[in-house]
């Protein structure tokens, strides 16, 4: 049953006020319509799918202009929802701050400093349009690129995404379209590689107020580009690397001097006994930490992790870190917090419909995935409103369900109200298609 627009839930309504000045009156209507839409659609989150949920709004044909022509800009709907994300976290930011001063053992000195950490999660992933009718001719920037779930390439787009994370909460970065240097030269736009669009992200990032930012990334991006530009903007960046990668490290045989070193080789040299047992994402895994510096990043630590300190090096993980004062627990939950944007994409794709457009224009798409992520953001503001009322360990799906529920009992309200005027099924009906 589609939801009249004005059954608009309150939250939703004032989320969506944020942004009145992103859009005309009449593109605010369709944003709004978008957001219902992908809220309530229980179908895929095609154009047809978001309008089939939503009663008393405009055509498809204009719904289609809205994300293809529309004088509307992507990148100042992505810098309303950050500018909003920024103003809600600060207050919590300098509570967290005056929490950890109220916690510190009284000693002689200067108190240590305290510190609340943003961070700033990057990686890239496929959206399969080869299996959806057509296999993607019409659709502008498409390319082949490698599917983890397909275990292939597979023909579609490749989305490059970030995930800001703070004190628990999480926002949505603008979402890139990377298009592969064939396409880009076939379709006259200047090629820019996944590396250069997460460094143009980093060098763009605006960082939350009394924050230090914690870039995390996968061995893909962990590269002299990203890296300098992390550090060239006073970051921190930690990555996954892989074991090819060359280090410099004390020479056993030499004292004092330093050797070169290939990292599998230097796995192959570690004993069980060193490593230790930290946490990692609800359970215990193995994990050493050395400084060291690896060729063209520079001073590091690197991180090890097995699931056991007895399992062969060639099942090991590593990270390299700029943090180099950090303790091996501490390099170990900024490894594992890269995991997340994993989660954001997962929730993105199944909940929101990120994968289920089926627009042909470049800029179309690019808008679709932005009002994806501007919706995200909003449930993860309901989250929030769920942790703090005790629903402990509330997510994105349970934000989404009892979104929905809201706006179903508003139906509900919004049919009593109408019979109680006196009028007709037939009537509400016509109400509903009008």
């Amino acid at each position: 049953m589609p939801v009249p627009i004005i059954c608009l839930e309150t939250t939703l309504y004032q989320y969506a006020e944020t942004f009145q000045r992103v859009f005309s009156l009449p593109q605010f209507q369709h944003f709004v319509t978008v957001l219902m839409g992908l809220i309530l659609a229980p179908e895929r989150r095609t154009l047809t799918g978001l309008l089939s949920r939503v009663a008393g709004t405009s055509s498809l044909s204009a719904l289609s202009r809205f994300f293809s022509r529309a004088p509307w800009s992507p990148e100042k709907l992505a810098e309303a929802w950050l500018r909003r994300f920024r103003q809600q976290l600060a207050p919590q930011v300098q509570a967290e701050h005056t929490r950890q001063r109220v916690q510190q053992p009284r000693q002689r000195g200067r108190p240590k400093p305290t510190q609340v950490t943003a961070f700033a999660i990057f990686d890239d992933t496929t959206v399969d349009k080869h299996l959806q009718g057509e296999p993607g001719r019409s659709m502008a920037a498409i390319g082949y690129h490698y599917s983890t779930s397909a275990g292939e390439p597979v023909q579609g787009h490749s989305l490059v995404v970030g995930l800001l994370e703070v004190l628990g909460r999480r926002c949505p970065l603008p979402p890139m379209l990377y298009r592969q240097k064939v396409v880009a030269e076939a379709e006259g736009v200047p090629f820019q590689s996944k590396v250069d669009l997460v460094v143009g992200a980093i060098q763009a990032l605006t960082p939350v107020p009394g924050t230090r930012t914690h870039i995390l990334v996968d061995s893909w991006y962990t590269c002299h580009k990203v890296w300098r530009a992390a550090l060239n903007r006073h970051f921190y960046i930690t990555g996954g690397v892989r074991t090819n990668r060359w280090l410099r490290l004390p020479d056993p045989l030499h004292p004092g001097c330093k050797r070169k070193v290939r990292l599998s080789a230097y796995l192959a040299e570690l004993e069980p006994e060193d490593f230790v047992m930290v946490p990692w994402r609800g359970r215990l895994i193995a994990a050493h930490l050395v400084r060291t510096f690896i060729y063209k990043l520079g001073a590091c630590q690197v991180l090890v992790t097995k699931e056991s300190k007895e399992a062969p090096p060639e099942t090991a993980r590593c990270w390299a870190t700029s943090d180099l004062e950090a303790h091996v627990v501490t390099v170990a939950n900024y490894a594992a917090q890269r995991w997340d944007i994993e989660t954001w994409i997962e929730d993105a794709k199944g909940l929101l419909g990120l994968d289920h457009y089926q627009l042909t224009s470049a800029d179309a798409v690019v808008r679709f995935c932005h009002l994806v992520a501007c919706c995200y953001l909003y449930l993860d503001e309901v989250r929030a409103s769920l942790v703090a009322q005790g629903q402990a360990g509330a997510t994105m799906g349970d934000a989404l369900r009892y979104q929905q529920k809201s706006q179903h009992h508003l139906l509900l309200e919004w049919f009593q109200e109408q019979f109680a005027q006196g009028r007709s099924v037939d009537e509400v009906e016509a109400l509903l298609a009008a």
